[in-house]
């Protein structure tokens, strides 16, 4: 079966059947470049954005600056909470380019409104992530870190801002 099937068959919901789609695929050597070119397809979203995750969490190949170029190109697209998720949570481990750095902070900014507070907290770490690799993000990021510190917030994006607050710039 093709990568796309096996994300289809997918419930959503059960870790053992997606890391299982992993196992068979991800020695594959256009593995990472099939599961970006799926990121903006709702019907797959949610699956490949989870296959790159685990991928890149459990220590596989660092993505080159062209997937990761397309992976930034296909962020409007992601509508799910559970994409846009996995997207902040490989944020840490990709490369974010001069010219693609405004598209991210975009959708890292989005990513701050969401509904899902999961995808909240994890955009403070984005941000964080963004004004490591681009100095001028750093005074604005450190400036909505502090706010953000300081308002009423769920647990779980309490833990993230001060994490990265933690980290320094």
């Amino acid at each position: 079966m093709g990568i796309e099937t096996d994300i289809a068959a997918w419930d959503g919901k059960a870790t053992d059947p997606i890391a299982a789609v992993y196992a068979r695929h991800h020695a594959d050597e256009t593995f990472v470049a099939d599961v970006i070119a799926l990121f903006g397809d709702p019907e797959y979203a949610r699956g490949a954005t989870w296959l790159l995750k685990h991928h890149l969490e459990g220590g596989g190949v660092a993505v080159p600056a062209v997937p990761t170029r397309r992976i930034f190109a296909q962020l409007d697209a992601l509508a799910h909470w559970e994409a846009k998720l996995h997207v902040l949570q490989c944020l840490p481990f990709l490369t974010i380019a001069a010219r693609d750095a405004p598209k991210v902070a975009r959708f890292v900014e989005a990513c701050r409104d969401d509904d899902a507070t999961f995808v909240r907290a994890w955009a403070y770490t984005g941000l964080h992530e963004l004004a490591v690799q681009h100095s001028a993000y750093r005074d604005d990021a450190r400036a909505v870190l502090d706010a953000a510190m300081k308002t009423t917030q769920p647990a779980s994006v309490k833990v993230r801002i001060r994490r990265a607050l933690a980290a320094g710039f």
